[in-house]
């Protein structure tokens, strides 16, 4: 039987490529660097509105994500939260959470745990009171946009980083992602407006947030 949790994690990371992709083309002069933790609720979320009697459109907007219908609500929900406890078993190790900034940014930032994410967004002045880790069906935003004016102000960095408050979907839905769209990007050296040309691709990573995949540039 296959594993849900393993359509989950590759659902996510095309998802993730997908979205840091149109954001990158939508902003031709600026990196971009998307927190996976608001990947992962917004299609906790997503998937749990879904079920086998559920309208076509959203049924086609499941098949479009690649993975299948997880069953009831309760069900998604469960098998989301059993991806992200992959972070807390293998913090003790050494693996740590790396957000999609080392896909678009020179710069990464990097967490052991929760409380180093909240710490660290919290100098950007993004409202992680928010972010309910413990309750998934969380009717609150998720996250806001950060100005430039808060980004240019931080101390403890430069890079873009940026919080997702809404995800728009448009029909038709039963086309899926398409990795070709992603096999490079452009991304901007520090102090140039001029962008170069960067191949990416998947790689294996230990991706505790995900517990799998996670896509990287192989070289800038």
């Amino acid at each position: 039987m296959a594993n849900p949790t393993a359509a989950l994690s590759g659902s996510s990371e095309r998802f993730g490529l997908r979205l840091a992709t149109n954001l990158g083309l939508a902003q031709p002069h600026s990196n971009v660097a998307v927190s996976p933790l608001l990947l992962q609720t917004a299609l906790a979320l997503l998937f749990a509105g879904i079920t086998p009697s559920s309208a076509p459109t959203a049924q086609q907007l499941a098949r479009s994500f690649g993975a299948a219908i997880l069953g009831t609500p309760d069900q998604a929900l469960q098998q989301f939260q059993q991806l992200l406890g992959n972070l807390k078993q293998e913090v003790a190790i050494g693996c740590q959470l790396r957000l999609l900034s080392e896909f678009y940014t020179q710069q990464r930032y990097t967490f052991s745990f929760r409380d180093e994410f909240e710490a660290r967004a919290g100098t950007l002045g993004i409202g992680v009171q928010r972010l309910d880790f413990n309750n998934w069906a969380t009717t609150t935003s998720v996250g806001e946009l950060v100005s430039s004016h808060l980004l240019e102000s931080s101390s403890a960095s430069d890079t873009p980083f940026l919080h997702v408050s809404a995800l728009t979907f448009r029909a038709p839905w039963a086309q899926a992602f398409d990795a070709q769209e992603t096999q490079c990007i452009n991304f901007f050296p520090e102090g140039s407006h001029n962008a170069k040309l960067v191949d990416a691709m998947f790689l294996q990573h230990r991706f505790p947030i995900c517990g799998a995949a996670l896509v990287g540039c192989l070289r800038r």
